[in-house]
């Protein structure tokens, strides 16, 4: 049988990070059971998130899960917040269920949003992505019973996982063809998930003026372009990220909106360098707000976001005091203003995702 693992054994062998127990316990049993269609993908890029494990038949559908170690006889559920019981006693702990839903959002939502607009438009489409949870260390019964919730349609325990009980593991497994499922949204989520290396041959239409590629030419420090519509300042941006990508520097692109972000996007793949995609993280500005609040397991405002943000950054800022990650005076002082600049703002989140 030809490899349907990604990546392949002797490189998570490799990994600089070992799998947890459960990872390698899920893995191994899906690649030992699953057939040949279904492609598994082991902590995979999704520009830049690292959901666990995530199963794809691109006839069918995907399947991602959340893998845990845990023993839920040491976590609690008070209002609705999930905690764990240890030594310094009970504190508040990310639910693993709304992680799985994470992932599932930046896929229909941002990396293939035309398969999120079918879902609004047939709410039967909504299965095309699903999401479960894996106990290594509890019994499916006794992890159903503590998620006790609708949405988490799919939990499972270490005795779960034998051949019989497939269908309960991944969902559609006998599906040949979802009627739903379009060509180019599989291709676009298989990129996602296992993105090919970028050579130099695929660029086309990428044509810089002396004066562009003056100011796509890296260079250390902060700098501010400004031009009118048209003058290429997404196509310079372009550039100068494909060019770090392919020095095997690891980039982050952020855009003011979804909109922004296709078109970069496109002009990425067009770039006259050889560079591993993976190298290049991709998101527009709310976008990368939401996955700062979501690793920090702080709620994110679904309306009025600009109004809020205030009282977020607050809440963000006294989670980094609990962790041990000060803020900057300079940007604790910006912040404290009524209203601050989108490159102050996207410095304080940068500085939180770093650490």
């Amino acid at each position: 049988m030809k490899n349907r693992l990604y990546p392949t054994w002797d490189e998570i062998e490799k990994f600089h990070n070992p799998l947890t127990e459960g990872e390698e316990h899920l893995a191994r049993f899906l690649d030992d059971t699953l057939p040949e269609e279904w492609m598994i993908f082991v902590e995979p890029y999704l520009n830049g998130t690292r959901p666990d494990i995530v199963v794809f038949n691109p006839q069918v559908g995907v399947m991602i899960y959340e893998v845990k170690d845990w023993n839920l006889n040491f976590y609690h559920w008070k209002d609705g917040q999930l905690f764990v019981n240890d030594a310094k006693g009970s504190h508040p702990i990310k639910d693993p269920g709304k992680q799985a839903e994470y992932y599932k959002t930046n896929i229909i939502e941002q990396l293939v949003p035309q398969l999120g607009e079918e879902i609004d438009r047939n709410s039967d489409a909504f299965g095309l992505v699903r999401t479960g949870l894996y106990f290594h260390k509890m019994p499916g019964e006794a992890s159903r019973a503590f998620f006790n919730k609708p949405s988490y349609s799919f939990i499972i325990g270490y005795d779960d996982l034998h051949d019989s009980n497939l269908d309960n593991i991944v969902p559609y497994l006998h599906l040949k063809q979802s009627k739903f499922m379009q060509t180019e949204w599989a291709d676009e989520i298989e990129w996602w998930l296992k993105p090919p290396f970028h050579s130099i041959e695929q660029a086309h239409d990428f044509e810089l003026s002396s004066n562009q590629k003056r100011h796509a030419e890296p260079q250390t420090g902060h700098f501010r372009l400004m031009g009118v519509a048209g003058s290429g300042k997404t196509l310079i941006i372009a550039y100068r990220a494909a060019k770090l990508a392919s020095q095997g520097f690891k980039v982050l692109v952020v855009t003011y909106n979804i909109t922004l972000w296709h078109y970069i996007q496109d002009m990425i793949k067009r770039a006259p360098f050889n560079f591993d995609p993976r190298n290049i993280t991709r998101i527009h500005f709310h976008g990368f707000c939401n996955d700062i609040l979501n690793k920090l397991g702080v709620p994110a405002p679904h309306e009025n976001y600009l109004e809020k943000i205030g009282s977020v950054l607050n809440l963000m800022t006294s989670f980094g005091q609990q962790k041990f990650l000060p803020c900057p005076n300079v940007i604790c002082d910006a912040l404290s203003h009524a209203r601050c600049s989108f490159y102050v703002l996207l410095t304080f989140l940068r500085f939180y995702r770093q650490r």
